[in-house]
């Protein structure tokens, strides 16, 4: 078992009329919605819906259990192409490397 903690960063998304602070759980759900370069299996579906149920609704501050299966397939998916550039989701990888 390892315990996530939805760490707070200094990244934000805006949709036009609000502006939220982004936690280590919505970079986590970038890698785990991000498809496969092969492609989605239902087996590959099912591994990964059961981190995304355990982390989705998480606050900033919140932790959870993640089963050793979940954080694998969390750690494995976190290693995408990043759209940008950001001191924090290196602090994300470095973190979820520490989690090991």
């Amino acid at each position: 078992m390892k315990t996530f903690e939805n760490k707070k960063t200094t990244i934000t998304e805006s949709n036009g009329t609000e502006t939220r602070i982004l936690g280590f759980a919505d970079l986590a759900l970038v890698g785990l919605n991000a498809a496969p370069k092969e492609g989605w299996t239902t087996d590959e579906m099912r591994k990964r819906f059961k981190a995304i149920d355990k982390i989705e609704n998480l606050k900033i501050g919140d932790k959870v259990e993640l089963e050793d299966s979940e954080f694998e397939v969390l750690l494995q998916s976190s290693k995408v192409n990043w759209a940008i550039m950001h001191k924090d989701i290196v602090k994300f990888d470095d973190y979820l490397t520490s989690l090991q």
